[in-house]
């Protein structure tokens, strides 16, 4: 199954077991659209709309996304392909980067 599985999480057992509130999927240093839509598919199939599903997207770490065409990219990847919500992490790096008006756009995309 999906690379969050592979390292030993039982996300399908859990979603059964209606452990979580949510699911979140971190990606801190992946830049790759199509990881993204990947993962967010997988985990979505998962938990089939019976948690929120959160796709955090980085743009703090090296390797993470930075640019803020490919943060919008990234966010509609992620809903597109099942996030219920999209997490920006961390806002010291939107101030340095200049993304709160991607950020924004991001907002509208779930609204």
């Amino acid at each position: 199954q999906g690379d969050y599985i592979k390292v030993g999480q039982d996300w399908s057992r859990w979603v059964a077991e209606d452990l979580f509130d949510e699911y979140y999927l971190w990606f801190p240093t992946t830049s790759d659209l199509e990881t993204i839509g990947r993962q967010v598919s997988q985990m979505a199939e998962i938990v089939a709309g019976r948690r929120p599903l959160v796709a955090e997207i980085s743009c703090y770490h090296l390797g993470s996304i930075q640019d803020p065409k490919r943060l919008l990219q990234a966010a509609r990847r992620a809903k597109d392909n099942g996030a219920d919500s999209v997490g920006i992490y961390r806002s010291h790096s939107v101030d340095q980067l200049d993304l709160w008006p991607v950020v924004s756009q991001i907002a509208r995309l779930f609204s």
